[in-house]
């Protein structure tokens, strides 16, 4: 799962996150809006930012928070030097993370003094993530 800002491509990919539900179960597992699989991450980020992309997995000491999610820096195809996002990839064991850290940020728009925060731009689901 990415977390990006939406547009659409022939009108499956992926949706803004005012349309996303999420909705806290029982049990205290959480439950998210059946997203349209795509068939790679790299076709998410083109489609949420409407060109050519080239994606650059962070690959350090650390590179992988706590959550064991991959995180990419987004760079545009024409302009390589320059990042214009970041997409952090959700593996399935990790979907509660993702839904901890949209209401945390929902909780930070929230309030009347906002910090400055990374925006969340859509989410899209794919097959797995190493899909070319």
């Amino acid at each position: 799962m990415a977390a990006l800002e939406c547009g659409r491509v022939e009108g499956v990919l992926p949706i803004t996150l005012d349309k996303l539900t999420i909705r806290k179960e029982d049990d205290g597992n959480f439950t998210l809006t059946a997203l349209p699989e795509t068939g790679s991450v790299n076709a998410i980020v083109e489609s949420v930012l409407g060109h050519s992309v080239e994606l650059h997995r962070l690959q350090a000491s650390g590179a992988e928070g706590q959550s064991g999610c991959s995180i990419y820096f987004v760079r545009n195809s024409s302009l390589p030097e320059n990042t214009v996002a970041v997409t952090k990839v959700y593996p399935p064991g990790c979907h509660k993370d993702f839904f901890e850290e949209l209401v945390a940020y929902r909780s930070l728009l929230s309030i009347s003094d906002q910090p400055s925060v990374a925006r969340h731009l859509g989410v899209g689901r794919t097959r797995d993530e190493n899909t070319a």
